[in-house]
């Protein structure tokens, strides 16, 4: 399981999961604008999960999953 992603550290998480995701579009040869669901993880709260959400590229209507846990962390899917 993925660690907690802390308010601190949602955005350049975003970053890096981007530059992880169009490293391995490119290594397996696949269209970079192809788009599939991405699981996250679990961000320390909702301000972290929208934080991370808005960062460029920002998920638009439909763009992303959430669901707040019992310990009131958000467990976040995105579409890249």
């Amino acid at each position: 399981m993925r660690e907690v992603i802390s308010e601190q550290d949602a955005a350049a998480r975003k970053e890096q999961d981007v530059a992880t995701i169009r490293e391995q579009r490119l290594r397996e040869g696949r269209e970079e604008a192809v788009k599939e669901w991405f699981p996250v993880g679990t961000l320390e709260n909702g301000r972290a999960a929208t934080d991370y959400l808005n960062r460029p590229p920002a998920q638009g209507p439909g763009e992303a999953m959430t669901t707040v846990r019992d310990d009131g962390g958000v467990a976040v899917f995105a579409y890249f």
